[in-house]
């Protein structure tokens, strides 16, 4: 209310008399007002009940509704760092072996060194991966320039980048983002002269390298040096006809073989020989081991990251000799029991008139010459890496194929014949590329397209990516790394998911029950029993503490929520009731000797150790102790969670008993206000005319003042004439 200042009506006696009687005619104003902030904080604490009712609805709802947690599942990998699983609530519980032996990867190409001022002409540059093309329109320039046009056009296929191999050399690493074998690298048109400008591919040749024969005697070595290093990147396959021999035929057939000039025969010094043609059919021919005896270092060290190999100065350490490979037996894939160096866990495909088992019996039965041959590869770094053993009988060829991919870079092949009778032969020696895209091979593959490859459960898969989502239905696999033996996966419930949301139940819960206390309750210890509550909350809580005491709607609430979370229910076709005691939750879930004042309020406990138990154990009668259906119409029609929601979905939503109190509350704080704003206006005209009364009365009083004024002075003025 606005003062009103009237002349003549100061601030003395008349200004405190009338502020004393407005000060009477305001209490029934006070009063209404003080009725609006109690019906504020009331209304407040409804839609407070509300929201944490409508909290506990939802969450209840969720542990019997079509996305319910039990059916949740979790997978596991036995190798996390190899390959790792993530399966669909849609997933089977299953178990299952896998053993990764490639990764899917995409092509990656690396030039030869190119110079800081290297300009790429102009023209149409044309990259190809499987089906997709990815064509450049290049106005010439420099090579980073080139790099960065390459790269925005190519976005997720095609990646080209500037790789430094030494201080001062730089090399273009074409790399395709697209793995598996249907999505080789390829170049056409401008794009293939820049590759064999750069010497990034080159012309495709089927044979990397021929040998017509190898034969070795009985109890003898030989050794047949490849005429360069056979890299694991480039994807070649080493195949031969091995057959066991009488020594007389195998030394006539090698002779045959021999040239006559331009080399030298396959020789025998001591135990070892060493013999190689090339693909041009020219023979290079060195011994195992030179006149000194030491053996001969061909390759440097090196570092190799990312697909790209920096070669270091050459070494001048001697590296051991590969003879006897006996001396060096190999250990197997556990680490504990030694291997013959002729075994292997690498594969090979063999070829012949019959198995090795059947080839031996028929020669123990007729007599006939039958034998074993143990083959090795020898590393860059001398170490000899055993193949598979060969179990040979006479007249009997066998065609063997190796992927060399397995192996990793190497430089030689070791035979040892360990028969003592016959010879053991080698026949029509091939190093074979895989078929070329467009009839070019890369010079310095950082890596070549390739499928992924595995065993699961022991049958052989292959897949063009390393995520894999065909292979069990709601479960997708990736791939990391090969694995060295053959590792698990599973799928399982989730318990974790499952016990999270039963938690997050009986958090909603205690929430509403305090709520419920608070606000119908005077007794402050309510609020200090709550630790989890924050500095604002409790102001809060405090401002609303027994703003609805004694109310029969929400105490009668408290109770029916406090009975159906302790009744029993049929859970489970067993037919057996169970009670939320039984999976540990209850009011006093904890053993404790005395009583516990917060334990009478209707909170629930939880016994996390027997609630995962029993997840564990009887996942399917926990499920349906929260929901399930009792009449067989596929709908779930009983549970403690089924009867919560049913109780409180008459106190929820827009027409719902909360929802009718609120809005009752809201009238009254409409017309109290009404009132207040009703009362306010009488109140400033009461002391309008309170003024007003009162400023007349004081003109009137001066007025006679004056004339009493007059009157004494005219009498005085009489007196002082007489």
């Amino acid at each position: 209310m606005s003062d009103v200042r009237i002349p003549g009506v100061g601030a003395g006696k008349y200004d405190n008399l009338i502020q004393s009687l407005m000060k009477k005619e305001r209490i029934p104003r006070d009063n209404a007002a003080a009725k609006v902030k109690v019906y504020e904080v009331q209304n407040n604490a409804l839609k407070d009940v509300e929201r944490y009712a409508r909290d506990l609805r939802d969450a209840v709802k969720g542990l019997y509704s079509f996305n319910n947690p039990f059916a949740e599942k979790e997978a596991h990998s036995s190798n996390e760092r190899a390959f790792t699983v993530d399966a669909t609530r849609d997933a089977a519980e299953q178990n299952h072996t896998l053993r990764v032996k490639d990764i899917a990867q995409g092509d990656a190409f690396l030039s030869d060194p190119l110079p800081a001022d290297f300009r790429v002409p102009s023209g149409t540059y044309t990259f190809c991966i499987g089906e997709k093309k990815i064509c450049v329109s290049w106005k010439g320039g420099h090579y980073r320039d080139f790099i960065r046009a390459v790269n925005k056009q190519g976005k997720d296929s095609l990646t080209l980048s500037e790789i430094k191999t030494s201080g001062a050399s730089r090399a273009l690493l074409f790399r395709s983002e697209l793995t598996g074998k249907s999505n080789r690298l390829s170049f056409e048109d401008a794009a293939l002269d820049l590759a064999l400008r750069l010497r990034v591919v080159q012309e495709a040749r089927s044979d990397v390298f021929t040998q017509d024969v190898l034969s070795v005697g009985p109890g003898k070595h030989a050794r047949l040096d490849f005429p360069h290093p056979l890299r694991a990147q480039a994807g070649l396959t080493l195949e031969f006809v091995a057959s066991l021999e009488g020594a007389s035929t195998a030394n006539e057939e090698s002779r045959a073989h021999t040239p006559a000039q331009g080399g030298a025969p396959t020789s025998s010094h001591g135990n070892t020989a060493s013999a190689a043609h090339n693909q041009d059919g020219a023979a290079a021919v060195r011994p195992t081991e030179p006149a000194n005896g030491a053996p001969v270092q061909e390759e440097t060290s090196s570092v190799f990251f990312e697909g790209v190999t920096v070669k270091n100065e050459a070494s001048q350490g001697d590296l051991p000799t590969t003879d006897g490979l006996e001396k060096y037996p190999a250990v197997d894939d556990k680490g504990d029991n030694p291997r013959a160096p002729g075994e292997s866990q690498g594969t090979a495909t063999h070829e012949g008139s019959g198995s090795s088992t059947d080839n031996a019996d028929d020669t123990r039965s007729t007599g006939a010459l039958a034998g074993s041959g143990k083959l090795a590869l020898e590393s860059l770094q001398g170490h000899a890496l055993p193949l598979p053993p060969l179990v040979l009988t006479q007249n009997a060829p066998q065609m063997v194929s190796i992927p060399l991919r397995e192996y990793g870079d190497v430089r030689a092949l070791i035979l040892d014949n360990a028969q003592a009778r016959g010879a053991l032969t080698l026949r029509a020696i091939r190093v074979r590329a895989e078929d070329a895209p467009g009839g070019y091979v890369p010079v310095n593959p950082a890596s070549q397209a390739q499928d992924a490859a595995f065993d699961f459960d022991g049958v052989h898969v292959t897949r063009g990516t390393n995520s894999i989502t065909d292979l069990i239905p709601g479960v997708t696999l990736s791939l990391h790394e090969r694995t060295e033996k053959t590792e698990t996966l599973s799928v399982t419930p989730d318990v974790n998911a499952m016990k999270n949301a039963i938690i997050e139940f009986v958090a909603k819960y205690n929430r509403l029950m305090a709520e419920i206390n608070i606000v119908t309750s005077n007794k402050s210890a309510i609020i200090d029993e709550l630790a989890y509550l924050t500095p604002e909350e409790k102001k809060k809580e405090t401002e609303q503490l027994g703003s609805l005491h004694g109310d029969s709607t929400l105490l009668m609430l408290k109770d029916r929520l406090r009975r159906n979370t302790s009744n029993a229910y049929r859970a489970g076709d067993d037919g057996a009731s169970r009670t939320l005691a039984h999976i540990g939750i209850s009011t006093k879930a904890h053993a404790s000797s005395g009583i516990n004042t917060a334990q009478l309020r209707g909170y629930l406990e939880i016994d996390e150790e027997k609630l995962h138990s029993s997840l564990n154990a009887q996942k399917d009668q926990v499920r349906a102790l929260f929901g399930h259906d009792s009449d067989g119409d596929l709908l779930v029609d009983n549970g403690v969670a089924f009867t919560l929601t049913e109780l409180l979905n008459p106190y929820l939503g827009r027409s719902g008993i909360f929802a009718i109190r609120s809005n009752g509350v809201d009238e009254r704080i409409k017309s109290t206000e009404k009132r207040v704003e009703t009362y306010d206006k009488q109140l400033e005209k009461k002391e309008r005319e309170l003024r007003h009364k009162y400023h007349t009365m004081d003109g009137a009083l001066r007025s006679l003042q004056k004339q009493s004024d007059a009157i004494q002075n005219f009498n005085q003025s009489v007196r002082n004439r007489n």
